[in-house]
């Protein structure tokens, strides 16, 4: 078991013993409502769920550090394969600037929090209507399992999204410093298979001047596949597999 699935099945399983004492008391809906029990439930599945996401955060920060500074250095070792050596390179790397770059307006750990905010509503909505309509414990920890079971908690999209995001950066911060006069140019590559959005299979091979801009089908444009900006830019990059590719004349 990962340090992610043991975070959220400790979550799980403060939040179900939880329920579990609601259906113990056999309270009615109009029991819950009374003396505040069912706010202190919610304050209750508050600290976990924060908890949880925090851990996840740390998790998910430090595997982008290690995603950014691998980038990096491989990008610095390819180059050096070419004969190309940048004194002192490494002194520019800055995983935390890179890891802090806003996606649509908002950092990738805002989203996290958007994220914990959802599922407390979700699981208050599912006990809270569980006990009025009847639902049976059993049931009701199913409907729970399946809220845990979902993205928002898994944070999975966010995570593989801003990896690649990062481990482009890393090789751009690197390929930023590479002298005009080399003539540098750069390479669109996409997996080549089924799953690649059409507006990405025609950007493969693509080959431009490193200093200029990729433009897509949608109108995005950015250094790198995975640096995009513009009014389309999520259905550019969420999932997105591609990467950028430096050639060296």
């Amino acid at each position: 078991m990962t340090d992610k699935q043991k975070a959220i099945k400790k979550a799980y399983d403060e939040i179900t013993a939880q329920a579990a004492k609601i259906y113990g008391n056999d309270w009615t809906y109009s029991d819950l409502m009374k003396f505040s029990r069912f706010t202190k439930l919610e304050k209750a599945m508050q600290k976990s769920i924060y908890k949880m996401y925090k851990e996840i955060r740390g998790l998910i920060d430090s595997d982008l550090n290690i995603a950014y500074l691998e980038s990096a250095t491989k990008e610095v070792d390819t180059l050096s394969e070419y004969g190309l050596r940048l004194a002192g390179i490494k002194k520019v790397f800055d995983a935390k600037a890179a890891i802090e770059v806003p996606f649509g307006g908002v950092v990738w750990y805002e989203r996290l929090g958007q994220n914990a905010d959802d599922v407390l509503v979700d699981l208050s909505n599912t006990i809270r209507s569980g006990i009025y309509n009847g639902v049976s414990y059993s049931n009701m920890t199913k409907e729970l399992q399946g809220i845990f079971g979902s993205d928002k908690v898994l944070n999975d999209t966010i995570a593989r999204t801003e990896t690649r995001r990062v481990i482009s950066v890393g090789q751009t911060d690197v390929l930023d410093k590479v002298p005009e006069s080399v003539g540098l140019m750069k390479k669109w590559v996409s997996v080549k298979d089924e799953r690649v959005r059409s507006s990405h299979q025609s950007m493969n091979g693509k080959t431009i001047p490193y200093d200029e801009d990729f433009v897509t089908p949608l109108g995005s444009k950015g250094k790198a596949p995975m640096q995009l900006k513009g009014p389309n830019v999520k259905a550019d990059v969420i999932n997105c597999r591609c990467i950028m590719r430096s050639v060296i004349p």
